[in-house]
């Protein structure tokens, strides 16, 4: 079930998995490569993928799983990196805590985006997934029913 539960988690954070293309870093635009060099100096075994008209990049960042996207334009768009319970802000925890006591933590990524930060939570309270999302300061954004994808 938590197999299951992450790659749904997956999917929403990354997009349709469909239309993603794996491509070759030589197919990279320069600047976006240059960009993406100089923030994570430290990126183990990056894979890029276009994702419609997106490029991003798979890697290990200090040994935490990350997807950062670049817009076709060279412009950062979003950075999500998988994170432990105990390296949340505060407010995060508490609210966690207060609005979703009996629920398991399934997976956490910290979402980074031009606009802030906020964090994805997968949750799985009496067999049924939520993926809920949170401000820095512990409000809850949005919480919805995971669907499970299935093959016909």
């Amino acid at each position: 079930m938590k197999r299951i539960c992450c790659s749904v988690l997956g999917l929403l954070l990354i997009g349709n998995i469909t239309f993603a293309q794996k491509i070759q870093s030589s197919d990279v635009p320069q600047s976006i490569l240059n960009t993406f060099h100089n923030a994570y100096l430290n990126a183990e075994n990056p894979q890029w993928e276009m994702d419609y008209d997106n490029y991003e990049v798979k890697f290990k960042n200090n040994k935490a799983e990350t997807t950062t996207t670049y817009n076709k334009d060279g412009k950062w768009m979003k950075t999500e990196t998988q994170v432990s319970r105990s390296s949340m802000p505060d407010a995060v925890k508490e609210s966690l805590s207060k609005e979703f006591d009996s629920y398991n933590v399934n997976d956490i990524e910290r979402v980074d985006k031009p606009d802030g930060v906020s964090y994805l939570i997968d949750l799985e309270y009496k067999q049924v997934n939520y993926i809920v999302s949170l401000t820095e300061k512990g409000d809850v954004i949005s919480k919805d029913e995971a669907k499970e994808y299935k093959k016909d």
